[in-house]
């Protein structure tokens, strides 16, 4: 088939009605699985043949119109003498949240919520780590249809500022230990005429109050709050809920369509945006994790290592909480799981590479002895060396059982503006080297890049994504969401193009080849070097500069900047370098998200250039030998997140 007989055939099935494509659903998943005979057009968005891995059910999952607050309401009265979740403020301090204080708490500060005057467009915006408070104001603002932004608190400053300038955000609720972090006070003090309330949480909110007495190194942080009518404590904002009168069902009615939650994201263009999602997109998320997906149990553990501000973050803490699932979380990053995974029992989690390696480091001298069921890894992919070394696998390796203990580590692959997730290796459908199959209800295919013609198996191309669980766009930037969010007009789908290469074998397994952007990750989140050296380039006494990834024993990789200055390095004394450096990275840590960061600035006279006419950024890291396996060497500041302490 050609490329004009392909669009053709698209064009006429594309005017299926509802029902006749639940049909063909059918009909594609009998083929796939070898039930019937028919012709295989060898283009992955006309035969999915991933369909063959799900049931019927699964690939025809609606929503129903169920709201995901209605789906845990109805779990917390299953399991309403359970506990829900476990919050971990040190070794040997852990509260217990049980399934019905939980939703008790989410009505209360729902109620509260109610009390605040807010327009149909209004945004709560929450800067806060992993607290218990977080997580129930994020079903409280579901319930009564807040838009609910959970702020990453690893963004700069600036970003902050323009978030605030140009939306209707009236409520903020933060993390009184984040107004230390550079500029943040200086942004929050400078918007409050936009501002109506600034809610502080000191991060023993949920400690009972007999621990919190007896616990001398539990005490409240001194910290100095804005000194405005404006402020109010997280209590007095909890007493609120006692002038609402009757029951919220009453006065809330849901409606899947309207924008629910906000994640901020830089995008493979390294301009941070905001990406919006509706009810209906975060249900059938859900929906499709709980059937025919992950082997998810109401005895199952989980550990949580990701922030509500983590796209992923947010909707596994809705997938564990909706399926009854006890877990496990600490307000601070958690790099090094495997002591947790021991002490708790944990038998599900999801991480990034960087948890990986912990794993590696402890296989070196144990044999797996893990109570894990369920370990899944995404943001980027492993390298084959260590996919190898945990699930002990082999290139060319096909999981063939469906119920095989033989693979550990499972891989997946998404993004923000996919709600983290759209591909993953379910059980039966683990191949070496590949990032996973498409969820049940998420059409995948690739693309020519900057085209919108498809590819065949096995050709690589730009990853695309399209189905029920795709934001719906960027906020107040229709410019960038017509970037990744295009019509192709054969289909009539909307497809979001992720910016990533790779390809689609036969049997529907994706494997990822490469970034079309540079991007690399740092401790799970995205770098992009153009960004960070585009930024250094700014500073008068900079010529040119180049930034590179390098792989770091504890951070995954780290971002290195080599610096031309407008002279010779010799010429310059030491003690003017390393003023340089300590500006370069002070304005670095205002204006870029942490992990941007220059892990080390290295200067050097000149910046080669490959066969290519690009920086040879290789040449210039063997040049000066940057080998952070052999020595510590750099330094960076702390980030607020991975150090946290209460």
């Amino acid at each position: 088939m050609n490329n004009e007989e392909l669009k053709k055939y698209k064009t006429q099935k594309s005017n299926l009605t509802k029902e006749e494509e639940k049909l063909r659903n059918i009909y594609l998943r009998n083929l796939n699985c070898g039930k019937i005979q028919g012709p295989h057009l060898n283009y992955p968005s006309v035969d999915r043949a991933w369909y063959k891995y799900y049931d019927e059910e699964s690939i025809n999952i609606e929503t129903n119109g169920v709201s995901v607050v209605d789906m845990f309401f109805d779990t917390c009265e299953k399991h309403k003498d359970d506990i829900h979740s476990s919050y971990i403020l040190s070794d040997d301090i852990t509260i217990d949240i049980p399934f019905k204080e939980e939703k008790e708490k989410i009505i209360k500060y729902a109620k509260a919520l109610s009390f605040i005057n807010n327009d149909d467009d209004e945004i709560i915006l929450t800067i806060l780590p992993n607290f218990p408070e977080n997580k129930e104001l994020l079903f409280s603002a579901l319930k009564t249809g807040i838009k609910f932004f959970p702020f990453n608190p690893l963004l700069p400053a600036s970003f902050l500022d323009k978030v605030l300038k140009e939306n209707n955000i009236k409520t903020i609720f933060i993390y009184s230990g984040f107004l230390e972090k550079d500029g943040y006070r200086e942004v929050l003090t400078n918007n409050l005429d936009k501002i109506d309330r600034i809610i502080y949480l000191d991060g023993i909110e949920s400690i009972n109050s007999f621990i919190f007495k007896t616990i001398a190194k539990l005490k409240q942080p001194h910290i100095k709050k804005l000194d405005t009518e404006k402020s109010m404590s997280f209590s007095e904002f909890e007493k609120l809920s006692q002038n609402f009168k009757g029951d919220l069902d009453d006065y809330y009615w849901y409606d899947e369509n309207k924008t629910a939650v906000l994640f901020s994201t830089s995008g493979t263009t390294g301009v941070p945006k905001i990406v919006k999602v509706n009810g209906k997109e975060i249900t059938t998320f859900i929906l499709e994790h709980g059937k025919d997906f992950m082997d998810l149990s109401a005895d199952d553990r989980y550990l949580d290592v990701m922030i509500l501000g983590i796209a992923y973050g947010l909707m596994s803490f809705l997938v564990t909480s909706v399926k009854g699932i006890r877990t496990y979380y600490a307000p601070g990053f958690v790099s090094d799981v495997i002591d947790a995974i021991k002490k708790y029992d944990i038998t599900q989690f999801v991480g990034g590479p960087i948890h990986v390696n912990s794993l590696c480091k402890y296989l070196e001298n144990h044999e797996y002895d893990l109570p894990i069921r369920a370990w899944v890894t995404g943001g980027a992919p492993l390298s084959k060396d260590v996919e190898e070394k945990v699930n002990s696998s082999y290139e060319n390796f096909v999981e063939d059982d469906i119920n095989t203990n033989k693979v550990k580590v499972r891989q997946g692959l998404g993004s923000t503006e996919s709600l983290g997730a759209a591909l993953y290796q379910k059980d039966g459908t683990y191949k070496f080297g590949g990032v996973g199959i498409p969820m049940s209800k998420m059409l995948v295919s690739i693309f020519k890049p900057n085209s919108t013609e498809e590819c065949e198996y096995n050709e690589p191309g730009e990853i695309c994504f399209s189905g029920e669980t795709i934001m719906q766009g960027y906020l107040n930037n229709d410019v960038e969401t017509k970037k990744v969010l295009i019509q192709h007009e054969d289909d009539n789908k909307v497809w979001f193009h992720t910016g990533d290469i790779g390809y689609m074998d036969k049997d529907g397994h994706v494997f990822f080849v490469d970034r079309i952007k540079n991007m690399f990750e740092r401790n799970g989140m995205n770098v992009h070097p153009t960004t960070v050296a585009n930024f250094i380039k700014t500073f008068e006494y900079v010529n040119d500069a180049v930034v590179t990834g390098v792989s770091h024993p504890d951070e995954q990789m780290v971002p290195v900047a080599f610096v031309k200055l407008n002279k010779k390095v010799d010429e310059f004394d030491r003690e003017v370098l390393e003023y340089i450096t300590s500006d370069i990275k002070s304005k670095a840590f205002r204006n870029l998200e942490e992990s941007s960061v220059p892990y080390e600035i290295i200067f050097v006279d000149d910046i080669p250039l490959n066969a290519g006419g690009k920086a040879d950024v290789d040449l210039l890291v063997k040049k000066y030998d940057i080998d952070y396996f052999k020595s510590n060497k750099g330094n960076i500041h702390k980030l607020s997140l991975m150090n946290m302490k209460i």
